[in-house]
């Protein structure tokens, strides 16, 4: 793949757009399940997919840090491990919060995933949430381009 004529932002935004591609089929097999309670009940459709784009943003954004954690390593299971240590501070650095005080706990509570994901969770999409993970995406994409470049380089 590395002595193809393709630049790096192909083989990046190709391997991460196949992964999102394959996340999506799997939401949206998820979704037939909402439109069998649809027969019993009335539910709130508009609040179900902000849920939905909340999950798919979070998967995104774990997908992009997945990616990003594969490219420093030629070893999966440093790249696994790597990953899973990275995800788990983001996902439970909030229960961690009331061990700091000040600037800290704002970049925690900031940084930490369930802060964004529970608006989505309530049918609450907000443009401060949306950024996050965009840009969380876009920045770990960034770093993965990044570091295939530096690899041939050595």
């Amino acid at each position: 793949l590395m002595t193809t004529p393709t630049n790096n932002n192909v083989i990046v935004f190709g391997k991460y757009l196949g992964t999102l591609l394959f996340l999506s089929v799997l939401l949206l097999i998820s979704v037939v399940y909402y439109g069998i309670i649809e027969f019993y009940a009335a539910p709130d459709w508009a609040a179900a997919l902000s849920g939905f784009l909340g999950i798919w943003l979070e998967a995104a954004l774990f997908l992009a840090i997945g990616m990003m954690t594969s490219s420093w390593t030629k070893s999966q299971v440093v790249a696994a491990i790597t990953s899973y240590v990275i995800l788990f501070f983001l996902y439970f650095s909030l229960t961690f919060v009331k061990y700091f005080t000040g600037s800290a706990e704002t970049v925690i509570k900031y940084i930490s995933t369930m802060t964004h994901s529970k608006n989505f969770f309530v049918g609450v999409i907000t443009l401060t949430d949306l950024v996050y993970y965009l840009s969380g995406i876009l920045f770990c994409l960034l770093l993965t381009r990044l570091s295939i470049e530096t690899r041939l380089w050595r």
